[in-house]
C-alpha cells in the first residue's frame, strides 16, 4: 500500500488562482470578466485607494488578506519570480503580481501585530493589523469554516449583511462547483476586535481565542495545481502491481475527490462520502470510525456481533482510497491499522509532523524538494523530484533487484549443493575431487564476485510490474527455486561423479592409456585429467549463470541475453580467463594444470552446454506440471 500526499506529489506543485469569488459572482481565468474583477478605469488596482478609514470593498479586503496573512515571500531567480515558503500563499502572491499589487509595501503599510499560524487541524490562518485606531483580524482559511463561523456577510457594495439561506447556498453552490473541477479553494473574511483591546502581542495572545470571533465573509479563491502528466500511468502501474493507492490531502472532500477520479483512483466522479461502502472518507468521519476500531481492538472477548462490527470497520478504513480534510495523526493512524493487516505500507510525507508516520511506515518517503529536515530523517527514502512516478520505479527497481538477488542465490545454492555432494559422495565409492587450494579459490571467485556482479547487472524484465507483491513473510528461496537447485545440482553431480570415476578407474582421458575396467584399484588423475576436470567443473558454472537468468517456467535464461552485454562481458571474461589458467605455462604452472587440446576444449564446451538443454527440459517439465 501506498499512502501518498496530493500536493507535489500527484501534482505539480505549480499552483494558479484560477477563479475569483467576490461581489456575489464568480470570474474564472481567461474570460473577459477576469481582468474586470479587480481592476477600475485606467488599469489601475483597486487597492486601498480610497480615502476611508477600513476597505471598502470585497476586493480591497481579499488582496490585503493574500498581502498582509502570510509568511511567503516571491524571489528573483535567474529572471524568475519563485515562491518561497508556502506554495499555496505563493499562488495569492503571484496572483497580486499580476494584478500589479505590491505585496511588500502593503506589509509595510499593515505590519502584522500578531499570528495564528496555519495547521493541518485549525485549517485556517490569523493576522492581526493596525487601521487607523482599529485592530483588524484577517482570517483565510477553510471556506467551510469561515460559512459556518460567520453571521454575516460582505456585499458588492461594500455593505455588511446578515446571512440569508439564498446567499449562503449560493456560496456553496460556487464552492462545490470549484471543488469539483478539481480546484482548492481559500476563503477569506475579517474581524474588527473590541476597541478595549491593546496592540501589543502579549495582549492579543492572551485574547486569542476571540480573534476569529463573529468573522465577515468576504469571498474565496481558487487554486488549480496541475497534475502531473504521468501520475495517470503511474498509478495503473501501481493496480497491475497489486499495489493500493490511498490518497491523503488536506484539501475539502469535493475537490480530493475530483483529483482522485481525474488520477484514476476511483472509478465514479459522484463516488459516495462517509458511507459504509464508501472509499472517500472524511477526517472527522475517519476518526470516528478509526476510535470505534480501536475500542473493539482492545477486547479478545467479543460476540459474534461485536466481530462482525470490527471486521466492516476494518473492511471500510482500510479500504479508503481517498482521505480529505486529513491531519498527519490521521496518516498515522492509517499506517498503524493497514500494518495491523499485515500489508507492507509506503508514506510520503514532507513536513515536521509527518515524521511519525514516515518512522511507523514499512517505508518512509521524504519529500527532497519541498520536505523539511526532521522529514528526511525520519524516512528510509528521499525522493529528490518529489513525483509519484518516481515511487513506482522505486519499487520497479525494488523489484528487479529482489530477483537478481534470487538469481544470485540460486547459482550459489546449486554449486553449493553440487560441491558439497561430490565431497560427501566421493569417498563411498573410492574417488575424490582433484581439486587444489588454488583451484577452489578460483572456483569461489568465480561464485562469489563474478556471478553476483553478472547476475545483479540484470535490468528488470518485461511484466515485472504485472506480478503480485510479496508477502511479508514469503521466503527469498521459493519451491520453484529449490526444485530448480536441487534438478541442476544432481545433474552436476551425476556428470562430474561419472567423470571422475571414469577417469580414476577407467583410465579417461589419460595420455598414452586406454580404458582398464579390470583395474578397479584408486589411481591418481595425471595433470590432463586434472586439467580436463576443473576446466568441466567451471565451465558448468559460467553456463549455469545463464540458466539462473530465469526464475519462472515460462520464460528461458537465454531469453533477452544480447540485451545485456555487462552480463555477457562478465561471463566471456570468466571463460577466457579460465583458458588463460589452462594455455599460459606460467599460468598452469601455478594452478597445477596443462594445454589442453583444441578436440579437448571442443568437447568440454558441447559437453557443459548440455546444462542450457537440462533447464529447458525442467522447466518445460515444471510449467506442464503447473
Amino acid at each position: 500500500v501506498i499512502c501518498s500526499d496530493k500536493t507535489g506529489t500527484l501534482t505539480q506543485n505549480k499552483m494558479q488562482v484560477v477563479r475569483v469569488f467576490w461581489d456575489g459572482r464568480v470570474h474564472d481565468r481567461g474570460t473577459p470578466q477576469w481582468d474586470s474583477a479587480w481592476r477600475a478605469g485606467g488599469g489601475s488596482p483597486l487597492i486601498l485607494h480610497q480615502e476611508a478609514d477600513t476597505p471598502r470593498l470585497p476586493h480591497d479586503w481579499i488582496v490585503l488578506n493574500a498581502a498582509v496573512n502570510s509568511t511567503a515571500n516571491l524571489e528573483a531567480k535567474q529572471g524568475k519570480l519563485v515562491t518561497v515558503g508556502n506554495s499555496t500563499e505563493g499562488a495569492l502572491l503571484h496572483w497580486l503580481h499580476e494584478t500589479g499589487v505590491e505585496y511588500q509595501k502593503l506589509r509595510l503599510q499593515f505590519p502584522p501585530l500578531y499570528q495564528m499560524h496555519f495547521s493541518s487541524e485549525r485549517k485556517r490562518m490569523t493576522t492581526v493589523i493596525q487601521y487607523g485606531d482599529k485592530l483588524v483580524s484577517l482570517i483565510k482559511g477553510a471556506p467551510e469554516w469561515l460559512l459556518e463561523h460567520s453571521t454575516h456577510y460582505l456585499d458588492a457594495c461594500g455593505v455588511v449583511r446578515e446571512w440569508s439561506a439564498e446567499a449562503r447556498a449560493a456560496v456553496q453552490t460556487c464552492l462545490k462547483d470549484s471543488a469539483s473541477q478539481a480546484m482548492r479553494t481559500l476563503g477569506f473574511g475579517y474581524a474588527f476586535l473590541p476597541g478595549e483591546t491593546a496592540a501589543d502581542e502579549d495582549a492579543l495572545h492572551a485574547c486569542r481565542d476571540l480573534l476569529e470571533s463573529k468573522p465577515i465573509f468576504v469571498g474565496f479563491l481558487a487554486i488549480r495545481d496541475p497534475l502531473r502528466e504521468d501520475v495517470k500511468e503511474a498509478i495503473e502501474q501501481c493496480h497491475r502491481a497489486g499495489i493500493e493507492v490511498k490518497m491523503i490531502t488536506g484539501d475539502n472532500v469535493e475537490t480530493a475527490r475530483a483529483i482522485a477520479y481525474d488520477i484514476g483512483l476511483i472509478d465514479r466522479r459522484d463516488a459516495p462520502i462517509d458511507t459504509p461502502e464508501a472509499v472517500v472518507l472524511t477526517s472527522p468521519h475517519f476518526n470516528e470510525l478509526y476510535a470505534q476500531w480501536m475500542e473493539l481492538k482492545k477486547h479478545n472477548d467479543l460476540s459474534d456481533s461485536e466481530a462482525r462490527r470490527r471486521e466492516d470497520l476494518t473492511r471500510q478504513l482500510a479500504g479508503l482510497r481517498v482521505l480529505a480534510r486529513a491531519r498527519p495523526l490521521d496518516k498515522y493512524k492509517l499506517v498503524e491499522l493497514l500494518q495491523e493487516q499485515q500489508h507492507v505500507v509506503a508514506v510520503t510525507g514532507d513536513g515536521t509532523n509527518d515524521a511519525p508516520a514516515l518512522k511507523k511506515a514499512d517505508v518512509g518517503l521524504a519529500m527532497g524538494i519541498a520536505g523539511t529536515e526532521v522529514a528526511k530523517e525520519a524516512s528510509k527514502i528521499v525522493l529528490l523530484d518529489d513525483a509519484f512516478s518516481t515511487i513506482v520505479k522505486a519499487v520497479h527497481w525494488g523489484r528487479a533487484l529482489y530477483e537478481n538477488i534470487q538469481r544470485f542465490i540460486q547459482f550459489q545454492l546449486t554449486i553449493n549443493v553440487s560441491a558439497l555432494t561430490l565431497a560427501f559422495l566421493g569417498p563411498f565409492f573410492g574417488v575424490r575431487p582433484p581439486f587444489t587450494v588454488l583451484q577452489l579459490l578460483w572456483i569461489n571467485v568465480i561464485m562469489d564476485t563474478f556471478a553476483s556482479i553478472a547476475l545483479c547487472s540484470e535490468p528488470p524484465r518485461p511484466g515485472l510490474m504485472d506480478m503480485p507483491p510479496k508477502r511479508k513473510d514469503e521466503n527469498i528461496v521459493t519451491p520453484a527455486m529449490v526444485q530448480t537447485i536441487f534438478a541442476t545440482a544432481g545433474f552436476f553431480v551425476v556428470i562430474m561423479m561419472t567423470l571422475l570415476f571414469g577417469m580414476e578407474h577407467f583410465g579417461w582421458f589419460a595420455t598414452g592409456s586406454g580404458p582398464t575396467p579390470e583395474n578397479w584399484d584408486f589411481a591418481p588423475l595425471n595433470i590432463r585429467q586434472v586439467s580436463i576436470f576443473f576446466t568441466v567443473y567451471v565451465f558448468f558454472q559460467v553456463w549455469n549463470q545463464i540458466n539462473c537468468r530465469s526464475l519462472t517456467p515460462d520464460s528461458s535464461g537465454l531469453s533477452g541475453l544480447q540485451n545485456n552485454p555487462t552480463f555477457l562481458g562478465i561471463a566471456g571474461t570468466t571463460a577466457v580467463v579460465q583458458a588463460l589458467i589452462i594455455s599460459v605455462p606460467h599460468l598452469n604452472h601455478i594452478f597445477k594444470v596443462e594445454r589442453l587440446h583444441a578436440l579437448d576444449w571442443l568437447c568440454i564446451l558441447a559437453g557443459t552446454a548440455s546444462v542450457l538443454l537440462f533447464d529447458e527440459i525442467v522447466r518445460r517439465i515444471r510449467l506442464a506440471l503447473s
